[in-house]
């Protein structure tokens, strides 16, 4: 299985929909009323188009006059000297992001207390916000994310425990916010989650899979590992004020 770069990013558009986009010289500017990094930052694409500092200065009023700082997403779409020169303009590095894909594969294992909707209902909504808790602020934001999505989405909890979705675009499964309660991980739920989600997946007609993982988050990539995922490529954020970093999504 080959997937490209470019590919995974068009995915991750339709799967994670911000509600403006701009484009500008190169650069790709989104906004989504403050909930996600991904969908309230600049993803630079190629080299820049102008003078950095210039763009720099118009992208940041462009996210000031929505309320948000300015925060770059690097990926290895921009040209090789884009980094270079907003680390020069002060921009510092801040969570690193492996993008993952694999092969779905059917799983034997079956967890009758898994409930999976078609739709974020209230349920759902109310039980990622008790698990991730400030990561899920703004919650409006996040709601509207949320009922963008064009592709099917199914949206699975299991219990008062955890929680997760999935986005099928084509052959295709993205999957989203897997997160278990504190007190109940380590204990599989994580799997049992994504083999429910994977099921319905290839039900859908997807025959891979691709996430997202904080390098930081070494229990997730041993459980995506397991299951057959693999690095494709690496992204970082770029912030002029690392306390505003923001949520993990």
């Amino acid at each position: 299985m080959s997937v490209d770069v470019a590919a995974l990013e068009r995915l991750a558009r339709r799967a994670w929909p911000a509600r403006e986009t701009e484009h500008r010289s190169g650069w790709e500017l989104r906004f989504a009323d403050g909930f996600s990094r991904r969908a309230n930052s600049v993803l630079p694409i190629g080299d820049a188009g102008g003078d950095v500092g210039s763009m720099v200065d118009e992208a940041r009023r462009w996210y000031r006059a929505r309320g948000l700082p300015l925060r770059f997403r690097m990926t290895p779409l921009a040209g090789p000297g884009v980094g270079g020169s907003l680390r020069e303009l002060g921009f510092v590095p801040a969570d690193e992001t492996v993008v993952m894909a694999g092969a779905l594969a059917a799983s034997e294992h079956e967890v009758g207390d898994v409930v999976v909707t078609d739709t974020p209902d209230d349920s759902w909504v109310d039980l990622q916000h008790r698990i991730a808790g400030a990561a899920r602020e703004p919650v409006a934001g996040w709601r509207g994310i949320l009922e963008r999505i064009e592709p099917p989405a199914m949206f699975a909890s299991l219990g008062s425990s955890a929680a997760g979705m999935a986005v099928v675009d084509g052959d295709a499964a993205g999957f989203f916010q897997i997160v278990v309660a504190p007190a109940r991980r380590r204990v599989g739920l994580g799997s049992a989650l994504m083999d429910v989600l994977t099921r319905r997946a290839i039900a859908a007609g997807a025959r891979w899979g691709w996430l997202q993982v904080q390098t930081s988050n070494t229990p997730a990539l041993a459980l995506y590992r397991g299951r057959g995922y693999r690095e494709v490529y690496r992204y970082q954020y770029l912030v002029e004020d690392p306390s505003a970093v923001g949520d993990t999504c």
